[in-house]
């Protein structure tokens, strides 16, 4: 028999099922050369990302007026929206973060970070738009009045949800920062 044509007959056989042998040893280069990217097919990104020009998203602002002293945010006011302005009609209004259990509906990660812009549109001198902390919700800033933004004055807010600890009893983490006006 002629160990040829039966080899030749496997390889046949091979093809006609749809599998395809190679001997031959195939050299892959690991060394990626970086490439321009000009979409990103999801919504969630699990590599690094360099961003070379300008970033430039769009988040509504929940723009509203009270006469009342305060309110508790919802899901869908700190969910939907990426700055919140209120035009007090009293001396002074408070905010109060969502507990724990709501913010962890957007914030569901250890590490995820989220971050908000207050404005007190209030030209009133004495009113004043206080931020304070929810239920599980460790509230910090850089002084023990960034809290209390002023009229017409801006804060951020950035919360993250952090890792649990018995002695903080707090899974959500937010930093608060008055900004001051300086022109």
């Amino acid at each position: 028999m002629n160990k040829n044509i039966l080899v030749g007959g496997l390889t046949v056989v091979a093809l006609v099922f749809g599998v395809l042998y190679v001997a031959t040893p195939v050299k892959v280069d690991v060394n990626v050369p970086e490439v321009q990217v000009g979409a990103i097919s999801g919504p969630d990104i699990y590599f690094p990302i360099k961003i070379h020009d300008t970033l430039t998203w769009q988040m509504p602002i929940l723009a509203t007026s009270t006469s009342g002293t305060a309110t508790t945010l919802k899901f869908s006011d700190m969910d939907r929206n990426g700055m919140i302005d209120l035009m007090s009609n009293v001396a002074a209004f408070t905010y109060t973060l969502p507990a724990t259990s709501t913010m962890l509906q957007f914030l569901p990660n250890d590490g995820d970070t989220r971050t908000w812009i207050f404005h007190n549109a209030t030209s009133t001198a004495t009113a004043t738009l206080t931020i304070a902390k929810g239920t599980g919700i460790f509230l910090i800033g850089p002084s023990a009045n960034d809290d209390v933004i002023d009229n017409d004055e801006y804060a951020t807010l950035t919360c993250t949800n952090v890792y649990y600890r018995s002695a903080l009893n707090a899974d959500i983490t937010c930093v608060v920062n008055e900004l001051t006006d300086v022109d």
